[in-house]
């Protein structure tokens, strides 16, 4: 295990560097630290406004993936436990933020930890059909695009589309998709493995079993990017780049199809290698998306760092604990 852990952090520190030094070879220097000197830092006001909604944003739909004993909790506790695991994916490895925050929930609302990971694993399927859904319309209506491209863009809205029909039908029909599943693992190799998880991640969806329930989450998934959305695009300001709502929405998109790539905590060089890569694409100055990429990752930085630990401070809990802290059943 700690051979393994080893291994998978080189990776990522590996993947970052290389990130890093492409981006800073697409830059010039000089223009460079002159679009980031003459930043229009009023910009971060309505930005940073704007990024805590999304994220409060985030703080009520996940409240609606917790089963109904579980839905008085208050949403600041979900902010602050959101927020805590950001501070933990920017600054410790293999996205620890993703096991830190339902164990804080754990720790202040008695949400047992089994039940606050696969809410989190159900939320990210959402994000991630929503994300690629998202690429899909955008490659779809760029002017010129090749014919790989082309291919990519309909293979994506597929896989989209298809991880959303899995999350209905599993939230539907969860006993004929249980056994759908039986069948397939108990004939595939590590299907016996696999077969808990999916299982786990059945159960996860149980909460939007209903209509009404589905709809919320869906609708409160949509609120939640378009609201990251419309942040990438007011950020664009901070540049100098009056950028439409859907440049903003790809570089976004972009973005976040590179961070689930294996980096360093915090997502650093795949972070700037993607918003320079989303500027080049549009046209837009390469230099300007260096600036841009450095500014918005700094800001949440400072964001994640200011809340996160404050919401340790309240809770009495410090961050060394919290990793050391075993998960309750």
């Amino acid at each position: 295990m700690q051979s393994s852990y080893a291994v998978g952090l080189l990776i990522g520190i590996i993947v970052s560097i290389g990130s890093l030094a492409w981006a800073i070879s697409l830059l010039n220097w000089d223009n460079f630290l002159t679009h980031l000197g003459t930043a229009n830092w009023w910009v971060f006001i309505p930005f940073t406004l704007i990024m805590l909604g999304h994220y409060w944003l985030r703080s009520i739909r996940w409240r609606y993936l917790l089963p109904t004993q579980y839905r008085s909790v208050k949403t600041l506790i979900l902010f602050d436990s959101i927020m805590v695991g950001n501070l933990m994916t920017f600054i410790l490895p293999f996205r620890a933020g993703e096991f830190g925050r339902p164990l804080l929930l754990s720790l202040e609302a008695k949400v047992p930890f089994p039940t606050g990971f696969s809410s989190v694993v159900v939320e990210r399927f959402f994000d991630l059909a929503a994300v690629l859904i998202t690429f899909a319309i955008i490659a779809l209506a760029l002017p010129s695009i090749p014919d790989w491209a082309l291919l990519g863009a309909y293979s994506l809205s597929i896989l989209g589309g298809v991880i959303f029909c899995v999350l209905l039908v599993a939230a539907i029909i969860p006993e004929k998709l249980l056994a759908l599943m039986d069948h397939v693992t108990a004939k595939i190799p590590f299907g016996k493995k696999i077969s808990p998880l999916l299982k786990d991640l059945i159960e996860g969806l149980h909460p939007v079993r209903s209509l009404k329930g589905l709809i919320i989450v869906v609708g409160l998934t949509a609120a939640v990017w378009l609201s990251n959305y419309f942040l990438f695009q007011i950020g664009f300001l901070l540049v100098g780049e009056e950028a439409s709502f859907f440049i903003a929405t790809a570089v976004a998109v972009i973005l976040a199809l590179a961070v689930a790539a294996p980096s360093a905590p915090g997502f650093i060089g795949v972070f700037q290698v993607a918003c320079v890569a989303g500027f080049s694409i549009f046209g837009l100055n390469q230099d300007r998306g260096g600036a841009y990429a450095v500014l918005i990752h700094a800001h949440a930085y400072l964001v994640f760092i200011i809340i996160g630990f404050s919401a340790l401070a309240r809770y009495g809990v410090s961050l060394a604990s919290l990793r050391g802290t075993k998960p309750a059943s």
